[in-house]
Order: C-alpha cells, then sequence, then structure tokens
C-alpha cells in the first residue's frame, strides 16, 4: 500500500515538474514559424506581438499582451525581455509570465524570483508610474524564442489608445484588438502606414499587420515613432452613457474640457 501511494506520488511530482517547463501552446505555434529572407540580417524577428484590450461599461480596462520574439544574433539577445508598466494608485499586473525555447527543445520558465519591480522614472521626485520586468538576455542564444504574456487592469482616464505595431525589428505578425460592450463603437487613425481597417466582429475591432520588413538604421534618422506603422484607436459609449473616462471627438471638444480645469489661464 505504501509502495503504491509512493508511486502515485513520484509520478504526480514529475508530472508538475514537467508541466512548469511546458512552454504554452500559443507560443509552440509561433516558435515554429520560419524566418523570412528579409529577416535573415536582423538582429531579431518578433514572430508575434499582440496587444487585447477589453474596456467594460464601468471603465475598467484589461490589457492583455503575448509576444513571441526569435533571437538571430548575440547581438540580438537585449531583445529577450518582457515588461509591464502599470500605475500604483489604480494598476494592477494581474500576471506576467516568460519562457525560452531552446532549438535543443528545451524550455526555461522564468519564476516568480525572477521578476524586478522598479520605478519607471529613477531620478523624479514623485512618480505613481512603475515596471514590472522580466529578463532573458542572460538565457538566450541565436536561435532560442523568448515569448511573455501579462495581464494588466487598469481604470480609464482616456478613451485612447495607441499601438505601435513594430520597433526596428521585422515582424511576422503584429496586431490589437479592442473588445468594448454592446452598443460602443471605436474609429481609428493611421500613422505612417495606409490606411488600416479593422476587422469588426460586433463591438470587437482588430487592426492586423503581418510581414513587416526591418527599419534600416540611418544617421539621423527620425524617431521610430515617426518612421513605424501604428493607430490611434479612440472609443465612444452610446449618447447619455459614460465611458469611465473622458472622450474626444475633435481637438474643439479637447479645448473645452481644458477650459474646465482648474487653473487653467483663460
Amino acid at each position: 500500500m505504501l509502495r503504491a501511494i509512493f508511486t502515485v506520488l513520484l509520478l504526480t511530482t514529475v508530472e508538475l515538474l514537467t508541466a512548469a517547463d511546458k512552454a504554452p501552446g500559443w507560443l509552440q505555434e509561433m516558435a515554429s514559424r520560419e524566418v523570412p529572407a528579409h529577416a535573415a540580417d536582423s538582429n531579431a524577428l518578433v514572430l508575434l506581438n499582440e496587444r487585447r484590450v477589453t474596456v467594460s461599461a464601468d471603465g475598467i480596462v484589461t490589457t492583455s499582451v503575448r509576444k513571441a520574439v526569435r533571437i538571430l544574433t548575440k547581438d540580438g539577445r537585449g531583445e529577450a525581455r518582457a515588461a509591464v508598466v502599470y500605475r500604483t494608485g489604480s494598476g494592477k499586473v494581474r500576471s506576467l509570465q516568460a519562457w525560452t525555447l531552446y532549438e535543443s527543445g528545451n524550455v526555461k520558465t522564468y519564476k516568480k524570483k525572477d521578476v524586478v519591480d522598479v520605478a519607471l522614472a529613477a531620478n523624479d521626485i514623485y512618480n505613481e508610474s512603475r515596471y514590472r520586468s522580466i529578463s532573458g538576455t542572460g538565457d538566450v542564444d541565436p536561435g532560442s524564442v523568448f515569448g511573455f504574456e501579462s495581464v494588466l487592469e487598469d481604470r480609464s482616464i482616456f478613451t485612447q489608445f495607441l499601438f505601435q505595431f513594430q520597433d526596428e525589428n521585422p515582424a511576422l505578425t503584429s496586431r490589437f484588438v479592442l473588445s468594448l460592450p454592446s452598443g460602443w463603437t471605436a474609429k481609428s487613425i493611421t500613422h505612417n502606414h495606409a490606411a488600416i481597417d479593422p476587422l469588426v466582429q460586433g463591438s470587437t475591432y482588430t487592426w492586423t499587420l503581418n510581414q513587416l520588413p526591418p527599419i534600416p538604421d540611418e544617421p539621423f534618422q527620425p524617431p521610430l515613432g515617426a518612421l513605424v506603422p501604428r493607430v490611434n484607436v479612440s472609443y465612444f459609449p452610446p449618447s447619455g452613457v459614460s465611458a469611465g473616462g473622458q472622450t474626444f471627438s475633435d481637438w474643439n471638444e479637447v479645448g473645452v474640457w481644458l477650459m474646465t480645469l482648474p487653473g487653467f489661464d483663460h
């Protein structure tokens, strides 16, 4: 009887250890994607850059991020980082998990002890923003895939989001998804790219770009924000319904709102 109990406990322990070293299905799928020819000379390739934002009727915004990066050279190891920026007064990091997948098939799963939480701006006298991160820069090798997922909950201040589809690295799939309460609507403006029309399914809007080439490094070039594709997305509740944050449909409404602020010079 004792031998049988010991065997069950041993098998359970092995299963738990194996599960702990297994990457989630979405990351395994991303790691199977091939490196396109246009990314061959890059230091890293973004396999997936996905942000999903869900807005509740009471103004709570839940942001889920998934990102996977294949390291192509030793200089690309700095891309193996997971990060969430949050406000201490209202934001809550619900989860932050990361993995490194090696070409050998082995997986490194990062633990709570690997998570660092620091002030976003170390030289400010007061700043309520903080930065929670996991670094895999010392673990990855060329060919490795680093991936992470995070969930952040915060309360809306304004009803607009900015999504940048890439940095200087090439990206295979980059996606921004906004889910709103029934009857709410969204509109977007595209920068540095032809207009990106969202796929609309009910009150869920999805903006996607695929096969983005690298941004070449040039002397005295503009900042990345002026070069890479990005969208500004605003959302609006039905008439007479509060969005939980301030909404603006044009610059005139911004000016009217500014006039209401205490201390604003009329």
